[in-house]
């Protein structure tokens, strides 16, 4: 993590205030830990290097609990790093690094097939999106609901995603989806920025017509997340809170809505609690560290996180 007064400028050099490595992620790992913490037995099925960083990654995951079992090790690959940018206002950039991880379908097929008790599969664009896509469809053909968080976002046509059963999106990543089917939010709807509201409505209802998911999830930062369940609408208000790093918020709320999946309680009320989660989560630098447990959200909102008990 590298804490900067402000993002540099096209040629400007900068002096960090601090640079360290931390006990932190990437978008999987971090899901994974936040869900561990949140009481909901997590497997973390992927590709590393036998690299330093590749052991340093194995063992902080070991640490959190997460199931390594289907964690392959491969030597003739570079460990995929990343570094996070943050500045004062802890807004955050983040820069990846190293190989993302290709998988053959055997190989997939097997680390999925090694958790059969496993209800949910969640995946992202991290790894090699055909893979990523691959572990999607057969997961939903196994009878697991399916979450997609596509990020980074895609730049090549991705095709349909009927298999998805949860797509969860940033402004970012929904203008991307958009953008690869040549559309464009107010092009596509007939409606402009007049209202963010309704903007981002129209996107999101665009996207499932384009997509085919049924539930999509858009983020948007301090306002707040919109929910598209099938044909409703739900707005959720972001909770205001003093912010020191934004790094883990976006994992950290995917975490929270799964686990509500997890524990059988409506999609709409997972969105509350993930909002509540994600807002204590960017209180605190960095991921690992920032994931609060299920017992310190218990004690801030004992009505709703008691919830999530098993």
């Amino acid at each position: 993590m590298i804490k900067l007064s402000h993002f540099p400028e096209n040629g400007e050099t900068l002096w960090s205030s601090s640079w360290e490595i931390g006990d932190d992620g990437a978008k999987g790992s971090n899901t994974a830990a936040a869900l561990e913490r949140l009481g909901v037995r997590t497997a973390f099925v992927s590709k590393i290097g036998t690299d330093i960083w590749g052991h340093i990654g194995e063992e902080l995951l070991k640490e959190n609990g997460i199931s390594c079992e289907a964690l392959i090790r491969e030597p003739s690959m570079s460990t995929q790093i990343g570094a996070i940018l943050v500045d004062r206002s802890g807004s955050n950039s983040i820069l990846l690094g190293g190989e993302a991880a290709c998988f053959s379908t055997s190989e997939i097929h097997h680390g999925i097939r090694q958790y059969p008790e496993a209800k949910y599969l969640i995946t992202g664009f991290e790894i090699r999106i055909s893979d990523a896509l691959e572990a999607a469809s057969y997961a939903k053909n196994m009878g697991k609901y399916v979450i997609l968080n596509p990020s980074p976002a895609p730049e090549g046509d991705i095709g349909r995603l009927d298999f998805v059963d949860l797509l969860v999106v940033n402004q970012t990543e929904r203008d991307a989806l958009l953008a690869l089917k040549s559309c464009h939010p107010a092009a596509c709807t007939g409606k402009g920025h007049s209202s963010l509201n309704s903007y981002d409505v129209q996107s999101i209802r665009q996207l499932q017509k384009l997509y085919g998911c049924a539930r999509i999830i858009l983020t948007l930062g301090g306002n707040g997340c919109l929910l598209l369940d099938k044909n409703q609408v739900f707005s959720f208000p972001a909770h205001p809170v003093p912010v020191t790093d934004t790094s883990g918020a976006g994992d950290s709320f995917l975490a929270a809505v799964t686990a509500a999946l997890v524990r059988r309680i409506p999609l709409n009320k997972g969105c509350e609690l993930a909002s509540l989660y994600a807002a204590q989560t960017v209180q605190k630098w960095g991921t690992f560290p920032a994931f609060s447990t299920l017992e310190e959200m218990i004690s801030l909102y004992p009505e709703l996180f008691s919830l999530l008990k098993a």
